[in-house]
């Protein structure tokens, strides 16, 4: 199970204009504004030594004014941004409370307050803190709807990203739901072709995707890219994010031929664009897992370790997309009967998917099959049952009873329930997973 699933685009800049003009207005002197400008200039353009110099003198001229200036709560913010550029995501946290602080202490809950909710939430994504993200978002939206109207282009975007916690929860059709009401806000504001509705698209094929919906999924794919191309240009990362999402469709149906010149192009344009990045690592674990759906080990395996080295570098070793780079290089191991290393990489992605996602979360699942597949390798039953039990159970609360998920831990318990002579047991679960699959089309 691989996800891709931070938006590459949507952003709150616009509302940002909007609204903070009420906070920095406040007894602006010239330095401080120029401070602010030259310090924003430079983090966009990727010059982080010259953004810290401006916002840290910003910072200290609003503070010398007294410690309710609003324009404080501005340089917090700016600064903030800055940290997330650098992904110190510790500093920017702090900084953005200190913001969210003292704006809600001087003007409510108005719009600058659901930006910094939401840059706060996009923090708290990056280090897989996802229900504390959820509840941000779920503020945010409040405030926009009440300030702006329920059909504001603002509330759509913040959809979006409240659809993309859903999908990393697991949380399917909630995120179906959001994304849905996201991209007719934003078709109705933005018109079709437009790069956010693409993204909008793209997000609610992503949701069809998880639920196996591959028929519904793919079209909205085609229209999101062939609007990205037009768009931004074929080069755009917004189109190498689409291109994933479109190898993961024939991923998942085995389509492996199709799969991989797409994610060839991926990466071509990650690299390009950011190879130090999510992204980039992202590209590279997908045609590791083609390669190894070919049966091609030796090609895939050191793509799937450079891919989680990139991971771990970026986002730390318990965030759940490490989690998930452990569960596909465990997959290459165990495809070659490498038992104890892929038990090492499974107890290890298991436990940061307990951690920081909950008990219940379908990577917790796919951990829990994949060690009970390898105890069952071992001829390990009696650790393997258990395992299969829980991540059955996992599967069918999240997926529904007729998800592919639960079919393929049907079939690998249905095989462990013959090893040890419960043949009738084996049957029932058998021609469950068979019904399931005749409605897959598989």
């Amino acid at each position: 199970m691989t996800i891709l699933l931070q938006p590459l685009g949507a952003t709150v800049v616009s509302l940002a204009v909007m609204v903070s003009g009420s906070l920095s207005q406040h007894s602006q002197s010239p330095s401080w504004k120029q401070h602010i400008e030259a310090g924003r200039m430079a983090r966009v353009r990727g010059d982080y030594v010259e953004a810290e110099k401006h916002l840290q003198a910003a910072l200290e001229e609003a503070q010398h004014s007294g410690p309710n200036n609003p324009l404080t709560a501005t340089s917090l913010h700016s600064l903030a941004e800055l940290r997330i550029s650098q992904r110190k995501h510790d500093d920017a946290e702090r900084l953005l409370k200190e913001a969210l602080s003292l704006t809600r202490r001087l003007s409510g809950p108005d719009g600058f307050v659901a930006i910094m909710l939401q840059e706060l939430a996009i923090v708290y994504v990056d280090r897989g803190k996802y229900l504390d993200a959820l509840a941000l978002y779920k503020e945010a939206l409040t405030i926009l709807r009440n300030a702006f109207g329920a059909e504001h282009l603002e509330v759509g975007r913040c959809l979006n990203y409240l659809g993309v916690v859903y999908l990393k929860q697991g949380a399917f059709s909630e995120a179906e739901e959001v994304f849905r009401q996201s991209l007719a806000i934003r078709q109705k504001a933005l018109g079709a072709e437009n790069s956010e509705v693409a993204v909008s698209l793209d997000n609610l094929a992503h949701s069809y995707l998880e639920q196996a919906r591959y028929a519904e999924a793919e079209p909205l794919m085609r229209r999101a890219l062939s609007i990205e191309e037009k768009i931004l240009g074929p080069n755009s990362p917004h189109v190498g994010v689409t291109l994933l999402n479109l190898v993961r469709c024939y991923m998942d149906q085995k389509h492996y031929s199709q799969a991989e010149p797409l994610c060839k192009r991926a990466i071509v344009i990650f690299e390009n664009a950011f190879s130090d990045s999510p992204q980039f690592a992202e590209a590279l674990g997908q045609l590791a897992a083609i390669y190894d759906g070919e049966k091609k080990f030796s090609e895939a395996e050191p793509l799937f370790k450079r891919s989680l080295a990139i991971t771990e570098g970026l986002l730390g070793p318990k965030h759940p997309d490490v989690a998930l780079g452990l569960n596909n290089l465990a997959t290459c191991y165990l495809d070659q009967g490498r038992y104890d290393e892929a038990e090492l990489a499974l107890k290890r992605a298991l436990a940061i998917s307990e951690q920081t996602l909950n008990p219940e979360h379908p990577l917790a699942a796919t951990s829990l099959h994949n060690l009970g597949l390898v105890y069952q390798k071992q001829r390990r039953f009696d650790l393997a049952e258990p395992l299969y039990k829980r991540a059955l159970s996992i599967n069918e609360k999240v997926f529904g009873p007729d998800h592919p998920e639960v079919a393929t831990t049907l079939e690998n318990y249905a095989l462990l329930l013959r090893a040890i002579h419960r043949d009738g047991e084996a049957t029932r679960m058998e021609a469950r997973a068979r019904l399931i699959r005749a409605k897959q089309g598989k």
